[in-house]
C-alpha cells in the first residue's frame, strides 16, 4: 500500500497525509490533496535543482577568478574558501536540502527601478543597467566587510 506523505513548505516535516489535518501544528485544517503535495513535491525538487546549479556555478566562478566571484556573487572571502573547498559529495549534500541557497541580493525600489528601466533611448538603459551594477557591487563590498 503506498502511502502520500505531505510536505510542509513552513516547518520542512513530512507527515502522513492522515496526520496531515489532524497534528500539523501550523494549520491544524490543512486541505491536503493529492495535487497539493504533488506541488509541494515539485517545488522542493526544484529549489534543490536551483542549488545545485547554484554552488556548482559559485565554485566555477570562485576558482576561475575569485575576486570577480565575491563581487558577482556577493560572498565574503570566507564563504568562497568554504565552496571552493567543497568535494563533490558535498556540494550534493548541502544542495539537498529543501531551503533555497542563493537570494536576492537587492531589496530597494531604485535597484529594481534601474534594472527593469524600459527608455527609448539605449544609451540610458546601458548606463541605468551599470549603475545597478555599481551599487550592487558596492552593497557587497560593504557587505565582506
Amino acid at each position: 500500500m503506498r502511502r502520500v506523505f505531505a510536505a510542509c513548505v513552513q516547518c520542512c516535516e513530512k507527515l502522513p497525509a492522515k496526520k496531515m489535518t489532524a497534528l500539523h501544528k501550523h494549520s491544524p485544517q490543512a486541505n491536503v490533496t493529492e495535487g497539493n503535495i504533488m506541488k509541494a513535491e515539485t517545488i522542493i525538487n526544484e529549489i534543490r535543482e536551483a542549488n545545485l546549479s547554484y554552488l556548482i556555478l559559485a565554485q566555477n566562478m570562485i576558482r576561475a577568478d575569485r575576486a570577480e566571484a565575491l563581487v558577482r556573487l556577493g560572498l565574503s572571502d570566507d564563504v568562497a574558501r568554504i565552496i571552493d573547498q567543497l568535494t563533490a559529495g558535498q556540494l550534493l549534500k548541502i544542495a539537498a536540502s529543501n531551503m533555497l541557497m542563493c537570494r536576492f541580493r537587492f531589496d530597494d525600489n531604485m535597484v529594481w527601478n534601474l534594472l527593469l528601466s524600459h527608455t527609448g533611448n539605449a544609451d540610458n538603459a546601458q548606463a541605468a543597467g551599470m549603475h545597478a551594477a555599481i551599487l550592487m557591487a558596492g552593497r557587497s563590498v560593504e557587505a565582506a566587510v
